[in-house]
């Protein structure tokens, strides 16, 4: 869908009998102009019937980070330096994996009053991400990560961002609705540690997704784990809480000792595998690949909330959350 076509989209899920003339007026725009999206939407097939009847698979609520990434980089070979600067974090390429497959998605983050801020914006506009429902700070909070690099290894890595931990619990508050009648909420890599634990206990009915690449102290890790429904986590997690190596036959009782009746714990590990666990499933489904696993996992936790949300099996699963990777 275009950026239109998600606008009337969205108006239509809330009322599909309104006419014509009252969503170009909701959405601001003519009323032949919404008659042409309307049309163009009944050929996608999102459309499938004359009231306008919408086909609608729910909708994910993200609590993640944005960041921007400067990335200075050295070449020994050739002396050449180079620096990129690009928008990331667990927030940003979710929502942009979700944009890509056409699943709807509402990303909650923390955009500071700053430079850096409207680099988050500028990034988000370009590629259809909207942050309506994210927390604008009139403060000038750092949400950056520099990483000097050289031939591909990183020497040192500085990751400041006070902008995520400025979120107040209350803006998640205002968002209840939103939050309430989401299909899946995930919370990614480096949220805000008190948001995320309001929103466990907030939302204990609703299905929550927990990302963990790197943890905070162990026994508020499994604390967490224990509220969720879904947790993603890397090996490196798995062996801050109990102290688990990464053989094989380690993992897999590791990994059942931290399942309780409703977990379903999702771990790629260092040997390039992935591996999914659940309380209804007598061994651990593995999936072999080539997994960089710092480039991979946000990609990965895309992939199994899409596949939560199609009611995917475990292989299916797996093939989605490897998608997006670069082998």
């Amino acid at each position: 869908m275009t950026n239109k076509e998600k606008l009337i989209y969205h108006i239509l899920l809330e009322n599909p009998m309104l006419s014509q003339e009252e969503i170009a007026y909701r959405a601001n725009m003519s009323r032949s102009s919404v008659s042409v999206h309307i049309s163009n939407l009944m050929s996608k097939g999102i459309i499938v019937g004359r009231s306008y009847v919408v086909q609608d698979t729910g909708y994910i609520v993200i609590l993640g980070e944005s960041i921007v990434e400067i990335n200075g980089m050295l070449s020994v070979e050739s002396n050449k330096e180079t620096i990129d600067i690009s928008v990331k974090g667990s927030g940003m390429t979710i929502s942009q994996n979700f944009h890509q497959e056409n699943i709807t998605s509402h990303l909650i983050t923390t955009v500071p009053n700053s430079f850096f801020g409207t680099l988050v914006q500028n990034w988000c506009s370009s590629i259809g991400i909207d942050l309506k429902y994210s927390y604008f700070s009139k403060e000038d909070y750092n949400n950056l990560c520099m990483s000097l690099d050289r031939e591909g290894d990183y020497h040192q890595v500085i990751h400041d961002n006070k902008a995520m931990d400025a979120l107040p619990i209350n803006h998640l508050l205002n968002q209840d609705r939103l939050l309430r009648d989401s299909s899946l909420i995930l919370i990614g890599s480096y949220f805000n540690i008190k948001a995320t634990e309001y929103a466990l206990e907030r939302y204990s009915d609703k299905k929550i997704m927990l990302s963990f690449y790197e943890g905070f102290d162990n026994e508020k890790m499994i604390l967490l784990m224990e509220k969720a429904n879904v947790v993603h986590c890397s090996i490196e997690v798995l062996k801050k809480v109990s102290l688990v190596d990464t053989h094989e036959s380690s993992v897999f009782k590791e990994m059942k000792k931290l399942l309780n009746t409703k977990t379903v714990l999702v771990c790629v590990n260092d040997s390039n595998r992935l591996f999914i666990m659940s309380h209804d499933y007598k061994e651990m489904f593995e999936f072999k690949s080539h997994i960089k696993e710092k480039e991979a996992f946000d990609h990965i936790s895309s992939g199994i909330a899409m596949s939560i949300i199609k009611k995917y099996d475990y292989e299916q699963m797996a093939f989605l959350a490897l998608k997006n990777i670069e082998y």
